[in-house]
């Protein structure tokens, strides 16, 4: 550029520069204009990386709200089987006592005719086998 030409740049729009106006070009105006054209590329690439961060802390607190959740369930699961569990253990004893029960009043009853026992049978969900007792 020579001395009197005009410079314009869109980039200017925002700051108090217009994209339409001409100004006078002298060495000190060009290198003020380019730094101010510097000035906000760097406003608009920090501003880019801020909204891109506050799109990520998003995206980390919904997965770590989505994570809290699944644990408080996956919690709330294993009490539950761990209350089933309980409860098929006391069931079990009881069953096991009765038997045992049954076996003390057989042998006391040796002299009278043989009794059978009736064979209980219970199903584990897991094997898909059957216990006897």
């Amino acid at each position: 550029m020579n001395v009197g030409e005009t410079y314009s740049s869109s980039h200017l729009d925002g700051l108090g520069g217009s994209g339409s106006s001409s100004m006078p070009v002298s060495g000190s105006a060009i290198s003020a204009q380019h730094e101010i054209q510097l000035l906000r590329e760097q406003l608009d690439q920090q501003s880019q990386q801020t909204q891109a961060a506050l799109a990520q802390l998003q995206l980390t607190r919904e997965q770590l709200a989505a994570e809290q959740s699944a644990r408080l369930e996956a919690q709330a699961r294993t009490h539950q089987l761990l209350v089933h569990n309980r409860e098929l253990l006391d069931h079990i004893a009881a069953l096991v006592a009765h038997l045992q029960g049954g076996e003390k009043s057989g042998s006391q009853q040796q002299n009278s005719p043989h009794v059978t026992m009736p064979q209980v049978m219970i199903l584990l969900p897991s094997k898909k086998k059957f216990l006897c007792l």
